[in-house]
């Protein structure tokens, strides 16, 4: 998502980040269950912030994760669709079916029939549920949480096959904007893929810093990452903890395995 502002610049990353506050949380933010592994990575670096003279608790922020699911994926339509008709614009042509993944054509089909307010609301109710997460950070300087609810997954497990996709086909070629706005109700396909996803979209609409770093493995040598959250506009401050843990648990010479 394009936003209209900057992030302002940051002092060097490399001073010490100081003993900050900082909440965890392994409840999924959008719903869902967490792997295991994915929590035992937030405890494991929950300690080793502890160990690191932080102050370390346990919260999340609130919000209505359904309410916050559908005015998102709402958005993403919307987006979607401007960008394929930014595409047309440069192309000097119209765009079709084949020239984009099955997904994206439907998002972009559902996206040109919703309506300027149904757009507006959506981001309307995006950026409440932003005001109401700002409480949280005032409280605390860093959320701690996985990065998935799951470690990695081989690539292409999140597209839709079979039925899902077949649905999607016929979406991408319907032109009935009735139809279509029924449609955006979530189909299993985008269920899986906030499952996958649980904690990173709200920081998304936030604006808030965010990163993932990789510091717990699985049994089979696959990176499990954990995401810190910072207040907005604290770049700085998200930087000098990665270097202070990465310094603490060292992860450049850990190589993930390679399947042929």
């Amino acid at each position: 998502m394009h936003r209209p502002r900057a992030a302002p610049s940051s002092p060097r990353s490399t001073q010490p980040p100081g003993r900050l506050r900082i909440a965890f949380t392994t409840r999924a933010l959008l719903g869902g269950d967490v792997d295991g592994e994915c929590v035992t990575a937030v405890h494991n670096t929950a300690e080793l912030l502890r160990s690191l003279g932080h102050e370390v608790v346990e919260a999340s922020p609130e919000l209505d994760g359904p309410a916050f699911a559908r005015a998102f994926f709402t958005m993403i339509c919307g987006e979607v669709a401007a960008e394929v008709a930014a595409s047309e614009r440069r192309l000097g042509r119209r765009a079709r079916p084949r020239d984009y993944e099955v997904p994206t054509w439907a998002l972009a089909m559902l996206g040109r029939h919703l309506s300027a307010p149904g757009f507006i609301a959506a981001k309307e109710t995006l950026f409440a549920i932003s005001r109401g997460v700002a409480p949280f950070f005032a409280e605390h300087e860093l959320l701690l949480t996985p990065s998935l609810s799951r470690p990695p997954v081989p690539i292409g497990s999140l597209q839709p096959r079979g039925a899902e996709r077949a649905v999607m086909r016929a979406l991408g070629s319907l032109r009935a904007g009735g139809l279509l706005q029924r449609l955006l109700d979530l189909t299993p396909a985008v269920e899986r893929v906030y499952d996958f996803i649980p904690f990173t979209p709200l920081f998304n609409i936030t604006g808030q810093p965010a990163m993932s770093l990789p510091l717990h493995w699985s049994p089979t040598n696959l990176p499990i990452g954990v995401q810190l959250v910072g207040r907005f506009a604290a770049e700085a401050t998200l930087l000098r903890v990665a270097a202070q843990l990465e310094h603490a648990r060292p992860w450049a010479d850990r190589i993930p395995p390679v399947h042929a």
